[in-house]
């Protein structure tokens, strides 16, 4: 997918106490070990600790999905994506302490989902909210592997994205990485935006 811009930034767009009061709400559930496509299909999927190390849990509640769902519609319309999409899955509050990363991988499957209510869908945009103040973790860059036409590709960190209440929306087929977490903790918002595949 040739694309004329890979991301879309918001610099410390959402409340401060928005970020603080899912955080808080987010201590009330334990939290489970993030998985990946392939560990989700086969539980004996020994290479997961090399792919992705954090905690997860999954929120379909309405103040958390409002506050997120017009940066989705900005960002489409403003980088020239017009993405047609029609729903989006639960968002997914992940918890990074030290050592915990996520490789470089994409969001995106040309599988479509075969289970309600996503039938038939793909993921077309994805989206990360930063929740913690950066004093309060080192490490833990949100990096996109970017193309550079010729064959290869170069390691991009997005400007003005670390700032708490930043959100980050991309096409869901690039690129990208979470770096290990050196010290403390940062905790994040991922929603996937559904719709049909791409013809």
């Amino acid at each position: 997918m040739n694309l004329e811009r890979y991301y879309h930034v918001f610099n410390n767009i959402l409340p401060k106490s928005f970020c603080d009061e899912v955080i808080s709400y987010a201590s009330g559930f334990n939290l489970d070990k993030g998985t990946t496509f392939l560990e989700a299909k086969n539980p004996n999927y020994k290479k997961i600790n090399k792919i992705r190390r954090s905690n997860i849990r999954f929120f379909n509640d309405p103040w958390i999905i409002n506050e997120l769902r017009p940066l989705v519609e900005i960002s489409n319309k403003e980088s020239n994506w017009n993405f047609e999409y029609s729903t989006n899955e639960a968002v997914q509050f992940t918890e990074y302490k030290k050592n915990q990363f996520y490789g470089f991988h994409t969001d995106d499957s040309p599988i479509p989902f075969n289970e309600a209510p996503l039938i038939g869908l793909t993921r077309k945009l994805s989206m990360s909210v930063n929740l913690t103040d950066p004093s309060k973790y080192k490490g833990g860059s949100f990096v996109f592997k970017i193309p550079t036409g010729d064959g290869e590709y170069k390691e991009v960190i997005p400007d003005d994205f670390k700032e708490k209440g930043s959100v980050l929306v991309f096409p869901s087929s690039v690129i990208h990485t979470v770096k290990p977490i050196v010290k403390g903790k940062r905790n994040s918002l991922v929603m996937w935006t559904c719709g049909k595949p791409f013809k």
